[in-house]
């Protein structure tokens, strides 16, 4: 059965071998605040021993001592949460002389001054394994098992609470275990048809590195590989929609995702990718300008050479690119290039004091290059 209450605090309490085992936990924030038997939940047991009045008891104190300690917190029938049956009350299940056996690390004397020493080598096999070869040296760890079998004498029972205490010590260590920190950027930038390589900066207090494992989403672009926190993509000009994730997990099972923004430059023939404040792809690429041998600054003056168009990043089949305005003129018979991109025509256009739209047609361009020729 689990109870949850309103403040997020859970109580689990599971009946078998004609007992019952609860375990609770509680949010960070009531650490410090809780009384009881169980301490403070400060994660400080040092100081959880400690009577209703506040008076605290050394915490290496012997059950023996702690007794008494116990009894200070019995309830009563004023704070008792349970109903009771007809015919009976709190009182009927109380036994206030009652006096438990108490645990004691040597195991031979505790089993013998109830006479269950000939129980004591299979009851070290079921709290503490059969690695222990019939000693425990560290019986303390696991005084629950020890005792609920002497006071009991059902090995049964020991083998129920070992199995409580490795269930509820997993559960511990998972509520404690944070997951993996990726610090990247939240964008990466790739040319299409360029090896992209990028390291995956991770860190974890609780696990160490090389123990982290790196995986990819299920629909990763294609020529995208990780390899340990190594990731490689060359992209193709066919990309429309890259999605990426890496997703880093630890041993325990927490991961951390990364999902970054991907800009695919598609840029070509010596154009170069513009990324800083551009959102739409057309206007990722520019050229560089220069004034063909014998013109003399941006106010071009005599005879233009011929030239050619030349695409600065791909088009779509059968597009002469008078949609996107993306055609770079280029000289034929010399390196220079004569007329470039719309970013550097815009460029041009403003130091004539013209600067114009950068969506530009071929037609556009033409004008306001033979305009200032």
């Amino acid at each position: 059965m689990v109870l949850t209450f309103s403040s997020f605090s859970t109580v689990r309490v599971k009946a078998g071998n004609g007992l019952l085992t609860y375990s609770i936990q509680f949010p960070a924030e009531f650490r410090g605040t809780l009384q009881g038997l169980g301490g403070d939940g400060d994660t400080n047991p040092s100081n959880d021993l400690f009577f209703p009045s506040g008076v605290h008891m050394a915490a290496n104190a012997s059950e023996h001592d702690i007794f008494p300690l116990a009894s200070a917190w019995r309830t009563n029938s004023t704070v008792s949460l349970f109903t009771y049956p007809a015919a009976s009350s709190w009182s009927t299940y109380q036994n206030v002389d009652f006096v438990p056996i108490f645990f004691d690390a040597n195991l031979t004397r505790m089993f013998g001054d109830i006479n269950r020493l000939s129980i004591l080598s299979q009851a070290i096999d079921i709290c503490c394994g059969s690695a222990c070869n019939g000693s425990d040296p560290n019986s303390a760890l696991r005084s629950e098992c020890y005792f609920d079998i002497a006071a009991s004498g059902d090995l049964a029972l020991g083998s129920a609470t070992m199995s409580d205490k490795q269930t509820l010590d997993a559960s511990k260590s998972a509520l404690s275990n944070f997951p993996p920190a990726i610090w990247n950027t939240d964008r990466i930038q790739v040319v299409a048809g360029q090896t992209f390589q990028l390291t995956i900066n991770v860190t974890d207090d609780q696990t160490a590195l090389s123990d982290l494992v790196f995986s990819l989403n299920a629909d990763k672009p294609a020529n995208l590989t990780l390899t340990g926190s190594l990731l490689k993509w060359i992209p193709v000009d066919s990309v429309t929609d890259a999605n990426i994730t890496i997703i880093v997990s630890d041993k325990q099972g927490a991961k951390a995702t990364w999902t970054p923004r991907v800009q695919l430059c598609l840029c070509k023939n010596g154009a170069t990718c513009q990324y800083d404040g551009v959102s739409d792809a057309s206007f990722l690429c520019s050229a560089t300008l220069r004034p063909a041998s014998g013109l003399q600054g941006p106010q071009f003056s005599g005879r233009a050479a011929r030239t050619r168009a030349v695409p600065v990043w791909p088009l779509p089949r059968g597009s002469s690119g008078r949609r996107q305005g993306v055609l770079r003129r280029e000289r034929v018979s010399r390196s220079e290039e004569h007329v470039s991109t719309p970013r550097a025509v815009c460029q041009l256009a403003r130091q004539l004091r013209v600067c114009m739209q950068a969506r530009l047609s071929p037609r556009q361009r033409q004008q306001i290059l033979h305009r200032h020729q």
